[in-house]
Formats: C-alpha cells, structure tokens, sequence
C-alpha cells in the first residue's frame, strides 16, 4: 500500500484519495501525527501525497499501512493503491463513487420534496410529506459532510464541511427545510465537481510516469523474456524494437535507431542513438532495435526522479500561498466569531427576532469560507509546475516559477550554455606544400594517446573524413605544452608555441596566422617535426544554434540586461559576446568573481537570473535570485544542481519559462481578486437580506470550481 518504502530512512508515502481542500491537509496531518511510532506528517496537497517520517525500524510495513488507513477512514478519506510505482490516481476511489451516488441520492429528495411540497400545499394543506424528504436529503447528504465536520470540531480545526453541518441543522431548526437540504445538495455536487477538477490536475503529474512501459524483454541464455519492470536488474541486456518506448534508463550496447526524446526533455527533433550513448526510460525509440544495458532500476531512473522532483516542487510553497495560508489562519476564527455576535446581540441587546439573525449568521458562515481563496495560489502552481515538467523545464519550488516571471537581468555562463561545450576542429591550414589530411592523420595518430578534450576534437574530425589510422610508437606527453610521438621513423610533434620553442623551431612564418586565429577566439595547435612546422590545426567551441535567438527573445521579453560571465580568455569571450549579440563580457573569471558580478546586478536590477552548466557555476547560480541548470552533463547531476533545470539543451526554454512566471502570477492574481470581489459582494447583500443560503453556497463553491478551472488553463499553454 506505501508508495515509498526507505527502511533506511524510514520514510513511507501514501497517495491520498478525497483531498480536495487544504483544510483537509492540516486535519490529517495532526491526526496521523499522533500515532505513537510517527515522528513527522506532511502532506502535498498539490499531488495528494502523505509522505511519513518513523521514528522507528520500518519492519512491519502491513501493520503500519493499517494503522494509517485507520486514521484516514475515521477522517473520510483512503489510499490510493500503485503497480509498478504508479500511483492510481486516474481511477475512481471507492470515497468518489459514494460521493457521486449520495448526490444523486440527495437530489432526488429534493426533487420530491419540492414536487410535494407545490401538490399539498394546494390540495391537502394539512399533510406537509415535503418536509420528510428535505429531511431524508438533509441526512443522506448530511453522511458524507457530518463526519468530516465533527472530526474538524474535535481538532478545533473549523472547516467548509463543519459550516455546512451548521448551515443545514440551523436552517432546519428555524423551519427552512428546502434552504437546509439545497445547502447540502449543492455544496455536495461543488465537492463532486472538485474533486474531478483537481483530480485532473493531479494526474497530469503522474500521467508522466506512466509512459515507462510496464515490462522490458530481456536478453538471456535461452532467449528475450518479457520481465515486469520491477525485476529488471542493473546490468542486464535488454531488446528494445521499433515503435516501443524505452522501459528503464540505461545504454546503448548494439544497433542503431533514432529515439523521441521529447517526454523528458522537451526536444521536438528526434536524436541518433548508437552503441555507448544513453537512453532514457518513458522515450520512444523510432525505426531501429537496438540492445541497452540497464543502468538504473526503475526507482532510480531520469523519469521517476523527474516525477519527484515535481511533487517537492509543488509541496514547497510559494510568496503568494504563504501569504494566502497565514491570512485564512486567522480569517475563519474571526468569521466565526462575527456570526456568534451577529446572532446574539440583536437578539439579546435589542430584542431581534433569533430566527432571523441566526439565519443570517449562517449565511455569512458559508459565504466567508475562505476555500476559493485558499486554493487558488496550489492550482495554478500545480499546473505550471506541471506544464513546464512535460516540456523539459524542471522548477525545484514554486517561488521560482514566481520570481523567474519577474526577472530583469539575466547573467549566462559562456562554456556548455551559450556554447557547446564541445571542441570542434575549425581549420586545417598546411605550411608550404603539405596535404590537410596527412596533417589530420599525424594529428589524430598523436592524439589518440592523449584524454584532453582537443584531442577529441582532432580525433572526431579524423573520423568524419574517414582517414586510415596510423600507428606510431614513444609517445611523449608535455604538459601544458602538447605530445609528441614516432612515426615512420620520424618523430613529430603538436602543441603550442611554447612547445616549438623549447624544440628550437622557428614559428616566425606562421606568427601571422597564428594571431589572426587567437584574436578570432580558436585555440591554436602546431604540428611539426624538430627541423620545421608542417602545418596548424584550430579549435574552437561551437556556438550553439539557438544561443542569438535566445538573446533576442529575453529582450522581448522585457529583460534589460543580459552579460556574459566566463572564466574563458577575453579574446574568446569577446568573439563568443559579438556572435550571440552580447555586449557586456566579463572574461578569465574565478567562481568568487562571478558571484560578485550576480551580486552587482541583484542590486541594480533586483531579480536576477543565472545561466550556466549546473557544475562549476554553482556558486553563482545560488547568489542569483533564479539560477538555470543546462543539462549538458548529464540528467542525473543536473537535476540537482539549481533551482531550475533545462533537461535538454535546448536556451529557448528560458524565455519560455519565463513567460510561463509570468502567466502563472497572473492567474494567481486572478484567482485572489475573483475569490475577494464575490466575498465582498455577496457579504454586503447580507444586511438587506438579498443572500440566501443556497446562493452563498452557490456563490462560495462556484468561486471555488472557477478559481480551480483558471489555473488549469496553464496545463494548456503552448510551448
């Protein structure tokens, strides 16, 4: 039944079904709390999740997972089961169908009643059967509501379904049997509509988790086995055929395909996949097969940490919710308090009718109820949150989904965030009478021995031009200067300028050239024997194709000011800063120096975003008021190395994150006047007597559906 069971920790996490207000949260959380062997209860609203923190050896999981579901059951609420670590939270809960039914129950008593009521009172006035079925509707309705309302009165913690409880038995009590049963009616179709509305939400969470597939094929001795996810080992060989998605992290052994990487990182493009490259659980490979060894469990794989990741995220809250949180705190006992004095004075200090001002009382009761304003800010976070996940723009927090929607500068790392982070070979230019590709050849035979990334760089272009290898022999390494080895009987060499002089080389002929290339922002390399220069190799890290649209996106977005801050050359940074359309370059930077530049912008422009690798970049990435990981590196270190995450390498997320803070402010901002302007309006009806009882529950759970709906609209926004 635990969705989540860490002996280790002892840590178990339950999905919870029926939550559908943040009341509900607290309620929970203070029950389940008392339980002797619990050391800590916290509830996500956004995901329905109960996370458990023991205070003791989690040895008897059965046991433990009763006594929570007792606790759970007394408060009218249950779990939600999972298979393969998918919570099944698209299905209907057995809690949901017996809501559907006793409104349909409840609606049919009402239905006679007011039939009738409208026959007897004009044909036998003396028999009032009307009044027996609001009774009958008050009471089957009045099952669902009055446990939850009586456990709320017992942990002092007065909720919409204790008001309800009171509106109900109140109107009964002073004769308005149709306004006590149409409270119950509709507040119970409003609690019907919410929970599919924030059910809907929910599930766009975990419909991500479940595109992994259920079962792999693995590869044995005796053949492909279909095996349940689940029992996949790391290490094992598994068959992955054309059209199928991929089942669990890992890499590629054998075979060759295309993949849709787009349900983890958002890319629109598929990408090549070959023996050594990496694949993620829930992608779908294309046309090919190939054979992948596992390398993570599927607890452990990109698609699950994504999913958890998201619901911290939603579980962390945001300005706006803290603020709406603390206000409500204190609201509701001051509404209870007003209805009391609203029922008492007049009554006893100036002679009022009590049917009359109870009846009032109870409909400022339930059109206070701060429910529509509570759960405004948790919806529209949810889904934004959400919508950017499905896009491969990961927020650890919803106070970041907030501040990047308000940024005014933004600071970019230069190596693996406007750039590649991959040396490519620019140039070959032969000295004298040499050939390109014996040079190539030489360069590529040397490098084949070394592990600096230049050397890839030679060796991949080597590759594409499809030189024959040639092998050599004494290999030397100079350090910080090049390598050089035998080949043929002759020994060459490649490196800088330093190296050449050491060897007494005359590099006049070429210092031209040379200086041209190093003003340009590539790195030079001279290949050469010890009497003379054969020719020069450059490389440069390749700009990545989207990094100037980017630029020129954030500036319409009404971003004032971008710099570029790298530890690289000024030379280098400079060319980078002219091709990206950056003007302000800050180069040859410490990590110190570069919190320094954050720190110089955040007082100038106060909301700060930092763009950079996720790794050496971090000290600036946390000075900064929002800090974005590229996910050049690799998912799994990405993922936690700031407070947003690009899984992919795709910059045009930023601009699109941004605009998505932005829309999700918005609608917070909707969703709070709308909830404060209806309480407002129908308050100051209640003086004249102009709100009744069923039109503040009208008005109270309608807010609450709209509020609801509004913030689902950012489930639909287009990336």
């Amino acid at each position: 039944m635990a969705q989540n069971r860490n002996i280790s920790t002892g840590v178990l996490e339950y999905y919870v079904s029926g939550l559908n207000c943040l009341d509900c949260v607290r309620k929970i959380e203070k029950c389940v709390s008392k339980l002797d062997w619990i050391e800590e209860a916290k509830v996500n609203f956004s995901t329905s999740q109960l996370r458990v923190k023991t205070n003791e050896t989690v040895n008897n999981i059965t046991s433990m997972d009763n006594e929570i579901g007792d606790e759970l059951e007394k408060l009218g609420f249950g779990i939600k089961k999972e298979k393969n670590g998918i919570s099944e939270a698209n299905k209907t809960s057995v809690k949901d169908k017996k809501l559907f039914y006793l409104t349909i129950i409840t609606a049919l008593f009402v239905f006679f009643g007011v039939v009738t009521s409208y026959y007897y009172t004009y044909k036998f006035r003396s028999l009032n059967i009307s009044v027996l079925f609001y009774s009958a509707a008050i009471l089957s309705g009045g099952i669902y509501v009055s446990k939850k309302g009586v456990r709320s009165l017992l942990n002092l913690q007065l909720d919409i379904n204790f008001l309800m409880c009171v509106a109900a038995i109140g109107a009964a009590c002073i004769g308005e049997w149709l306004e006590g049963a149409t409270v119950i009616l509709l507040f119970l179709f409003a609690q019907l509509l919410e929970t599919y509305t924030l059910d809907k939400a929910r599930n766009a969470v975990h419909a991500l988790m479940e595109i992994s597939p259920k079962y792999a094929f693995v590869k044995a001795v005796s053949g492909v086995k279909r095996t349940d996810v689940d029992d996949v080992n790391i290490g094992d060989i598994i068959l992955v055929r054309p059209g199928e998605r991929i089942p669990l992290d890992g890499e590629v052994v054998d075979g060759y395909s295309t993949v849709n990487q787009s349900p983890i990182t958002g890319e629109s493009i598929s990408v090549e996949k070959t023996a050594g490259d990496k694949v993620y659980a829930g992608t779908i490979n294309e046309k090919g097969s190939f054979d992948v060894c596992i390398t993570s469990l599927f607890r452990e794989c990109t698609l699950s940490k994504i999913i958890h990741l998201i619901e911290e995220a939603q579980a962390q809250k945001a300005p706006f919710q803290s603020f709406v949180d603390t206000f409500a705190k204190y609201y509701t006992p001051t509404v209870v308090f007003t209805a009391l004095l609203i029922t008492l004075v007049p009554t006893f200090f100036f002679n009022g009718e009590f049917s009359h001002w109870l009846y009032r009382a109870l409909v400022l009761l339930v059109i206070s109820c701060p429910c529509a304003l509570v759960i405004s800010t948790p919806v529209a976070l949810m889904s934004g949150i959400t919508n950017a996940a499905k896009n491969g723009v990961l927020f650890k927090g919803g106070i970041y989904l907030e501040n990047i929607g308000k940024i005014k500068a933004v600071a970019f790392d230069k190596t693996g965030t406007l750039t590649s982070g991959i040396p490519v070979v620019t140039d070959i230019v032969p000295v004298e009478n040499e050939n390109k590709e014996d040079i190539l050849r030489i360069a590529a035979a040397i490098e084949a021995r070394s592990e600096h990334n230049i050397a890839t760089a030679i060796l991949k272009k080597a590759e594409n031009m499809a030189l024959q290898k040639v092998d050599g022999n004494n290999f030397q390494s100079f350090t910080g200067k090049g390598a050089g080895m035998e080949i043929d009987g002759c020994k060459y060499y490649i490196g800088n300028t330093k190296l050449f002089k050491e060897l007494d080389v005359s590099t006049v002929n070429i210092d031209e050239i040379l200086c041209k290339f190093q003003i340009s922002g590539n790195t030079t390399l001279i290949l050469g024997t010890e009497e003379k220069v054969l020719g020069i190799i450059t490389v440069a890290d390749k700009i990545r194709n989207l990094s100037r649209q980017t630029i020129a996106e954030l500036y319409n977005k009404g971003v004032k000011k971008i710099v570029m801050l790298t530890g690289d050359n000024k030379n280098t940074a400079k060319t980078v800063g002219q091709s990206v359309n950056i003007k302000d370059v800050f180069a040859e930077l410490s990590p110190e120096c570069k919190v320094d530049a954050v720190r110089s912008l955040i007082d100038k422009y106060k909301n700060v975003c930092m763009v950079g690798d996720g790794m050496n970049d971090a000290p600036a990435l946390t000075a900064a008021t929002v800090g974005v990981a590229m996910g050049r590196r690799g998912t799994d270190i990405t993922l936690e190395s700031a407070d947003v995450t690009i899984v992919g390498d795709d910059l045009t997320k930023i601009p699109l994150a941004m605009e998505l803070g932005k829309k999700t402010v918005n609608i917070i901002k909707q969703n709070i006047c709308l909830s404060i302007t209806t309480k407002v309006i129908f308050l100051s009806l209640i003086a004249p007597g102009f709100t009744t009882l069923w039109m503040a529950v009208g008005a109270d759970m309608g807010a609450s559906l709209i509020v609801i709906l509004n913030g689902l609209r950012l489930l639909r926004k287009r990336w």
